[in-house]
């Protein structure tokens, strides 16, 4: 009886180093890809890490956001208790 078994091998494709500026400094091609796949990792990789996703924040705005945000959700339960208890006083 034979068996056979496939083995799938990780491998790195390509490396891009770019800068924080957002410029291509690097890159290496280990498997060959076409002009337009080159294209689409390049717009992929600037969508994730470019485009404000990863980007480094103000540590002042990102505090006055959650405080922000903090408020909404205490607003938010106050008038969802205050709905419950109107909802159980015309239930009586």
């Amino acid at each position: 009886m034979l068996r056979l078994m496939l083995l799938h091998v990780s491998q790195i494709h390509f490396v891009l180093l770019i800068s924080r500026q957002g410029k291509v400094r690097l890159t290496k091609w280990y498997s060959p890809y076409s002009q337009k796949e080159r294209t689409k990792a390049y717009y992929m990789l600037d969508e994730l890490l470019i485009a404000g996703e990863l980007q480094e924040s103000s540590k002042k705005t990102v505090a006055r956001l959650i405080a922000a945000q903090d408020s909404l959700v205490e607003a938010a339960k106050e008038q969802a208790s205050s709905i419950s208890n109107m909802i159980a006083q015309a239930a009586k």
